[in-house]
């Protein structure tokens, strides 16, 4: 049988491009440069960010570590509203972007930029490791054409990059070197 056309979702990025620029005392400048899609014929207010701010060790049920969040800014090539409420939420701070008296519809381009303090790992040989999830599924939306680079101090000797549910380990193309 023919295989059933796919059917757009409700709302979704349909381009993410995150750009990390790691500095040497372990924090991580983070650019998201994305193109949103909203529902058909609706207006919104905007768009919700979810950054993880907390992470648990993967042997410890007691211990976290705290990514402090500072320097929020958004700006919107397309002229979207870039209003900024950032809240709790959970593991993570919520950046809610738009405006509470102006709505949007159609397509979106926004570019939000923060910093997250410690979150290279020192791994004790004199190497450090950057690890960090694109895409959480806490954005709650489908997230396409996503791309991410990193940028460091000294280029990278390894660079992996997985993709698929929360845990998965199917590889997409990842290179190391400068970028």
């Amino acid at each position: 049988p023919a295989a059933l056309p796919a059917l757009p979702a409700e709302e979704q990025a349909d381009r993410l491009l995150t750009e990390f620029e790691v500095d040497t005392d372990g924090s991580v400048v983070v650019t998201e440069t994305i193109t949103w899609r909203f529902p058909e014929g609706e207006e919104r207010h905007g768009i919700l960010r979810n950054v993880k701010v907390r992470a648990g060790y993967q042997d410890s049920e007691t211990q976290y570590r705290y990514y402090e969040l500072t320097g929020v800014s958004v700006t919107s090539p397309s002229g979207a509203p870039t209003d900024i409420s950032i809240s709790d939420f959970g593991a993570f701070r919520q950046i809610r972007v738009g405006s509470p008296s102006q709505t949007i519809s159609g397509t979106a381009d926004y570019v939000v930029r923060y910093r997250l303090a410690h979150v290279v790992n020192d791994i004790g040989d004199g190497t450090a490791e950057f690890y960090y999830n694109v895409v959480d599924p806490s954005n709650g939306f489908p997230q396409l054409g996503v791309r991410a680079a990193v940028t460091a101090p000294v280029p990278a000797t390894r660079a992996a990059c997985f993709y698929g549910e929360l845990g998965a380990d199917t590889p997409c193309q990842a290179q190391a070197g400068a970028t």
